[in-house]
């Protein structure tokens, strides 16, 4: 059958850089190591498959057994598990011929290192026709494995087949070949390291074994945090990333190998195995997650530092140009303090905010384009340096004052168009999306969103006091040194992801010129999934996730300036007073999500007080709903709703407040409010989770479409091979 394979040529060994061992905030999955050759350096996390299989020796010298570089030796291991079984396994194999049968498959063979082992194994097993009568079969998604495995390892698998699995559970295999190997059956199924990261679904898995022969043997690894009997039907992926919304359940961050005899150091920095954690770690994650919080405050201080002054400041002029044309105010109290100027102001701050949020959706998507052509950390450079340029704008608007002074700073909004507020909260969350484990994801998300807020807390405050003390002209100026800050803190302290990194090895034939900077778009379209009968439908979860936080942004997203508004127009609230108020109201919402918004996850939370947690589970629920390449512009998309839903509550409650407010009844837009939260609480009940065994569809093409249910023959559940147990 497969026989004895030809020998590898040497391979020479290849300059490969890892990350220093005090670099923490590492996942398994975003594990990562830079190939240098000459003066090229090329970063590849260890799951991009597709870009290690290209490159000869990669692969074999991070896992290539004992003297890799991961030690990896699952593959040996578990041909010695079989090794001892194989007299159990062979007991009865002889298929009427006198000859004992091994027929063998590998679920994700990746480039066949236990089919090496497996080889060896029966040359050396006393019978000596079983290695001529041995069969393995591999099975794997990635075309690049298989070539790799032609180009390294010819010869080891009598067949390696690049298909789903369940296909062949249906239907024969074309190749006569192959249907003849998969007809007769198999004795051992084996799967090394393909039980986590989303790598092989419960239906790949149930299909694999449905072709095994009554007795036959199963050997596979897993990690430990992932054998959890409570969960014993749910794939890996979905334990690490579904599990904190749906499940009480806690899982270990060790990563454990039966395999390996000592506990060997993960990207992180610290050993396999359960470790104390520090006070600090334990509150605010391992240190990049604490930059990219940190990173989160300090931009979010830069941008909020004007909030209050701003507000202020178009109070002051739209006195000033209603003054213009009417009789000096005589009365007692505030001159600015009539209806008519609070009107004004309000339809202004609101022409501001939308304008300002139309330019930031712009801004979304030259972000996320920037994101994907140059990476995250010039792309939050960018959003940074440029708003620093838009406070330079706006100091000369608040010089030259009245009309004048309102249409400059108006018209500075379309610098947002390049760096706004929209852009850098879609480049930290990417960054946290990368750098943090799949199952705190959504917590930090949460704790992130935390962090703006504590930076809109204290800004707010601190504006505000900053303006009264030393004039309205301040504030602005603190605001552009504090950009150049940031600037260089993102330049310099966040670590560095390669914009490969982003699509996890995959490249998307379509998302080139326009459609891939419009990809965002595509996410909020129905998806569609395959369910274990083969039926493929079209399933809502993201577009109801979509429409409940855009109704919820409508209802929460203008409490804070209808608060601020209202206070100044019947409360008479200063800069100083309109501070404390903002700041306060932030606080509380930044202390809820960065405190107790991780522990409702943790516990399965249904409904998230004080308007705060929604935004940061919906990013949380859309990234577990989306492919991993498809991440970034899924978060894009989130901010993309939540931006068009602040455009429409700035539009429509500034109309209302406006309204409202010459009558004297500004109080009734409260009540509206809360009524479109209530119906936005409702509408996200309607989005849920796929079933658990069904997989997501891609890239099928409308004429293949007949109706709101069909098969398709073509795209079925990803298996293919991962190395996640060292």
């Amino acid at each position: 059958m497969g026989g004895e394979k030809p020998a590898m040529a040497p391979q020479a060994r290849l300059n490969i850089r890892f990350p220093q061992r005090d670099q923490k905030g590492v996942s398994q999955n975003s594990e990562w190591c830079e190939l240098i050759e000459g003066d090229t350096t090329t970063r590849s996390r260890f799951h991009d498959y597709a870009q290690v299989f290209s490159k000869p020796g990669l692969y074999d010298q991070l896992f290539g057994g004992p003297d890799s570089e991961t030690r990896c030796v699952s593959p040996q291991v578990m041909a010695g598990l079989l090794r001892e079984q194989l007299p159990l396994v062979l007991r009865g194999k002889s298929n009427g011929d006198g000859k004992a049968k091994l027929r063998v498959l590998d679920l994700g063979a990746g480039n066949v290192m236990i089919g090496e082992e497996i080889r060896s194994v029966v040359r050396h097993h006393g019978d000596r026709s079983l290695a001529d009568s041995t069969t393995i079969v591999g099975v794997d998604l990635l075309p690049e494995a298989k070539a790799a495995t032609d180009r390294d390892r010819p010869g080891v698998y009598d067949a390696y087949v690049v298909a789903h699995i369940e296909e062949y559970v249906k239907l024969p295999p074309p190749d006569p070949t192959e249907a003849t190997l998969f007809s007769k059956g198999f004795n051992v199924l084996t799967s090394i390291s393909a039980l986590a990261f989303g790598v092989s679904t419960v239906g790949a898995i149930k299909a694999a074994i449905s072709l095994l022969e009554n007795g036959g043997l199963v050997a596979f690894n897993v990690k430990e945090d992932f054998a959890d009997w409570d969960t014993q039907y749910i794939k890996a992926d979905d334990r690490d990333e579904r599990t904190p919304l749906l499940l009480n359940s806690h899982s270990g961050d060790g990563h454990h190998n039966g395999a390996s005899g000592s506990p060997i150091p993960d990207s992180n920095g610290t050993a396999n195995g359960k470790k104390k954690e520090s006070w600090v770690t334990r509150v605010f994650g391992p240190p990049n997650t604490i930059k990219v919080l940190l990173a989160g405050f300090i931009i979010t201080f830069s941008f909020s530092f004007t909030q209050v002054p701003i507000f202020y400041v178009f109070h002051l002029m739209e006195c000033d140009v209603y003054y213009e044309t009417h009789p000096p105010f005589t009365g007692p109290g505030d001159r600015c303090s009539i209806n008519e100027i609070a009107a004004g102001t309000a339809t202004q701050y609101s022409i501001l905010g939308m304008s300002t949020t139309f330019c930031g959706t712009l801004n979304l998507f030259v972000t996320g384009w920037t994101v994907k052509r140059w990476g995250p950390r010039f792309a939050l450079i960018v959003q940074t340096f440029v708003p620093g340029i838009r406070v330079l704008a706006q100091i000369s608007g608040v010089i030259a004052g009245g009309k004048a002074g309102i249409n400059i700073i108006q018209g500075t909004q379309l610098i947002t168009i390049l760096g706004g507020p929209a852009g850098y909260i879609l480049v930290v969350n990417t960054i946290a999306g990368e750098l943090v484990e799949p199952m705190k994801r959504t917590a930090v998300f949460g704790q992130l969103q935390g962090c703006i807020m504590l930076g809109q807390a204290i800004a707010y405050l601190l504006g505000g006091m900053v303006g009264d003390a030393f004039g309205i002209r301040m504030p602005f100026q603190v605001a552009f040194f504090l950009f150049m800050f940031a600037t260089l803190y993102a330049g310099t302290v966040l670590p560095y992801i390669s914009p490969e990194s982003l699509s996890d090895g995959k490249q998307d034939s379509k998302a080139k010129g326009i459609k891939g900077f419009l990809a965002p778009l595509r996410i909020l379209a129905p998806q569609r999934i395959r369910l274990l009968d083969g039926r493929v439908v079209k399933h809502y979860g993201v577009f109801f996730l979509c429409c409940g936080l855009f109704l919820g942004v409508l209802a929460t997203g203008y409490a804070p300036l209808l608060l601020q508004m209202y206070a100044t127009a019947y409360f008479d609230f200063d800069q100083g007073q309109n501070g404390w108020l903002m700041s306060e109201n932030a606080l509380c919402r930044s202390a809820f999500l960065f405190f107790i918004f991780p522990r409702i996850i943790e516990s399965a939370a249904f409904l998230l007080p004080f308007g705060s947690g929604s935004a940061p589970a919906g990013k949380g629920v859309i990234t577990e709903m989306c492919p991993q390449s498809q991440r970034t512009d899924a978060l894009n998309a989130v901010t993309l709703v939540e931006n068009i839903a602040r455009l429409a509550t700035q539009g429509l409650f500034g109309f209302i407040f406006s309204a409202l407010a010459e009558t004297g009844q500004a109080y009734y837009t409260f009540y509206i409010n809360a009524a479109i939260a209530i119906v936005a609480m409702a509408v996200l009940f309607l989005s849920y989770f796929p079933p658990l065994d069904s997989t997501m569809v891609a890239d099928l093409d409308e004429e293949d479409e007949d109706g709101e249910s069909y098969v398709d023959e073509n795209d079925l559940v990803m298996v293919t091979s991962h190395e996640t147990d060292r």
